[in-house]
């Protein structure tokens, strides 16, 4: 079973609950397997994301020069379904680009207030 298939199963097993604790308990699992679920790196052949969006990405690119090699790194990229391309840390003339993954930014940071 898929975590997302998961998370519709308790959803829909929720109201099937009458008491509290329990349906404390299957919120804070549906919360751990949603995050578990946006935690994980997602190849570009399986599913891209929404046109636009900034998202962390896993790519490589030729360096030519002395160089001469082929890179892989992380930076932050958006796709463009329209131009069928990435733009990667602002960028769109990379040499041979080639994004391999992808995953959501992580939410931004809050000071917890005391």
């Amino acid at each position: 079973m898929e975590i997302k298939e998961a998370i519709e199963y308790i959803n829909w097993m929720r109201d099937k609950f009458i008491t509290d604790k329990p349906l404390e308990a299957l919120d804070l699992a549906i919360s751990a397997m949603e995050k578990q679920e946006q935690d994980r790196w997602i190849s570009v052949k399986d599913r891209l994301p929404e046109d636009y969006s900034d998202v962390l990405v896993w790519f490589e690119y030729f360096r030519y020069g002395s160089y001469n090699r082929l890179y892989q790194t992380y930076g932050i990229g958006n796709y463009s379904a329209e131009y069928d391309a990435w733009t990667v840390n602002h960028e769109s003339g990379w040499n041979k680009l080639r994004v391999i993954a992808w995953r959501p930014l992580p939410e931004q940071y809050k000071e917890e207030e005391s």
